[in-house]
């Protein structure tokens, strides 16, 4: 073994033993990489890595803010370029969720590219944004002066009013990752169920209750919460793989689903429920269940000469050919929100949900048994949400 790689592996062997302390925030400070981070010229644990995620925490707890109940996000991320001339992973995407008079803010984003002594921070007219879908948007950036052994740090804050968008904590990357950590300070009337999703087991699961964490103006009493902490270390890169499903469906993760949240007047709220009550409240959405009792009127507007097709399949074909003639789609994907099926057909214009609901009611006009079944793209299947998955708005 060469001295070149034995002060390798003696270095990498006190960057783990500094990410194993307690307090890793205090340690990795923003804006001040440790030397054995600059030091780095290659994984270990992986030679061929364009780079390494360092370090990552998340630091999620619940504030006051202007009189409201905010659940509060902070990221602090960490990148080694090994290869900058084959690195994918220089511009960030953060996404948030957003509706007409209250959104997600994304705030306190800084951003620096280390090469060695010298800093280039990301100036604010660099961080732009764009909207991903009607509900979902992204703050973007990419750090400047990118080369072989820069590391990459940034740090942001997302302040959310809905707390059922506490979401998910992915440990894996595209690059390998050192250490992957998220911490939780939630208020106890705030109850969350908790998976632990991939095949690997956390490096910390460390959870306990923090007397008077939550102090709440107008409320002498503060409020207890649990204090946990989930950490896993060493994670190889994640690779796509042939024939693979979604990406997030293999990457270890803990992910939250509201539970319920105990008001302060005590009264509660049931968030998780069952799938029979899932089904009772799309059949009685106004944007879906009551949207699909048009079929005596698709009766009335369908040609005779469709209705009167004895053959099942050719008079279902018939259906969808018509129904394909006579309305063109928007460009505008909608799920639970803006459906109007009389009026689109009548306008001969929808939006994606409008067509589909438009066709079932005429199937169903046609003596033809169609079923409705509601999917999201794996891509968009909560990561970030879809609009199944919207967050739930929380007020105080």
């Amino acid at each position: 073994m060469s001295f070149k790689t034995i002060s390798f592996l003696f270095l990498f062997f006190i960057l783990i033993q500094n990410l194993n302390a307690q307090d890793t925030s205090s340690i990795h400070t923003f804006g001040s990489p440790l030397s054995q981070e600059f030091a780095m010229n290659q994984y270990y644990l992986d030679s061929e890595a364009t780079g390494v995620v360092l370090y990552e925490r998340g630091n999620y707890t619940v504030d006051d803010s202007d009189g409201y109940i905010r659940l509060i996000k902070n990221v602090h991320r960490k990148m080694k370029v090994f290869d900058a001339k084959n690195f994918d992973y220089a511009t960030i995407e953060i996404p948030y969720y957003r509706e007409t008079n209250i959104s997600e803010n994304v705030t306190q984003i800084k951003a620096i590219t280390h090469n060695g002594k010298a800093q280039k921070y990301v100036s604010a007219d660099a961080i732009y944004d764009t909207d991903e879908s009607p509900y979902w948007s992204m703050k973007k950036f990419t750090f400047p002066d990118v080369q072989d052994g820069s590391i990459l740090e940034y740090t942001y804050q997302i302040e959310t009013p809905y707390f059922s968008n506490l979401g998910s904590w992915y440990f894996m990357n595209s690059l390998p990752t050192i250490y992957s950590e998220l911490h939780t300070e939630i208020p106890g009337n705030f109850s969350y169920n908790r998976i632990l999703f991939g095949d690997r087991e956390l490096d910390v699961n460390h959870a306990e209750i923090k007397k008077s964490c939550f102090h709440l103006p107008g409320f002498r009493v503060p409020g207890d919460c649990e204090s946990a902490t989930y950490v896993m270390k060493n994670i190889p890169a994640f690779k796509q793989e042939k024939h693979m499903l979604s990406g997030s469906n293999y990457m270890p993760s803990i992910k939250f689903e509201l539970k319920k949240i105990i008001d302060l007047d005590e009264g509660r709220r049931l968030y998780t429920t069952t799938w029979k009550e899932v089904d009772q409240r799309l059949r009685t959405n106004k944007d879906l269940g009551r949207q699909l009792k048009y079929a005596s009127y698709f009766e009335e507007n369908l040609p005779a000469s469709i209705l009167s097709i004895s053959n099942e399949l050719d008079r279902a074909k018939a259906v969808y050919y018509y129904i394909q003639e006579s309305m063109t789609w928007n460009k505008q994907k909608r799920i639970l929100n803006g459906i109007r099926v009389k009026q689109a057909f009548e306008n001969k214009s929808g939006n994606s949900s409008e067509i589909n609901l438009a066709l079932i009611n005429a199937l169903d006009a046609a003596k033809i048994d169609a079923k409705i079944m509601l999917i999201s793209t794996r891509d968009r299947a909560c990561l970030p949400r879809s609009i199944l998955c919207s967050p739930t708005l929380i007020m105080p």
